[in-house]
């Protein structure tokens, strides 16, 4: 189900005609929101929402911070981190970018009633993500991203209790003044 996600945003990054290349140049600052529903948890639901804010310090090279948060009813999670995206040029009318993340973690597990681990934990993760872009406007892209997170404690939900690394398709808009 997930591929059909990233297909269908494949697609309308394809429909949104050329790629504005000019606004990944040195000095462009850009402002994301992103996230995913998650319905193949623990808890049947996952809602997780991550912003961002980057600055192009060189052509297609950004440097940024995220914070975000994650929430069921057995988890609540916030995330604060920093970022660097490199975007690819390819002369198509999307734009490929891959990402990287160190952040900071603070969950709120309850799985007692499964039989799981419950308690407050603070982690360190690190974070990849690969994805495209595609131009609705001349200053809003569409995006569409596999993620993944690794975590130094069990922070993440999934269908059969917590654990220390997560992996998901995250779809969002970005904003460039």
């Amino acid at each position: 189900m997930n591929w059909i996600r990233v297909g269908v945003i494949a697609l309308l990054a394809a429909w949104s005609g050329t790629v504005n290349a000019e606004l990944v140049y040195q000095g462009t600052r850009e402002i994301g929101i992103s996230g995913i529903a998650d319905f193949d948890t623990e808890d049947e639901a996952l809602v997780q929402l991550d912003l961002t804010w980057g600055e192009y310090i060189r052509n297609y090279w950004m440097l940024g911070t995220v914070g975000g948060f994650s929430v069921s009813e057995s988890l609540t999670r916030f995330r604060a981190g920093v970022f660097t995206e490199v975007n690819f040029e390819i002369g198509a009318t999307v734009l490929p970018f891959i990402a990287v993340s160190a952040n900071l973690l603070a969950a709120d597990v309850d799985l007692d009633d499964v039989g799981g681990p419950s308690g407050n934990d603070a982690a360190f993760g690190l974070g990849g993500e690969i994805g495209l872009k595609g131009f609705l406007t001349d200053y809003v892209a569409l995006s569409g991203s596999l993620e993944t997170m690794w975590a130094t404690d069990n922070v993440f939900l999934e269908s059969d209790g917590a654990a220390d690394t997560d992996f998901r398709v995250k779809f969002g808009l970005r904003f460039y003044y």
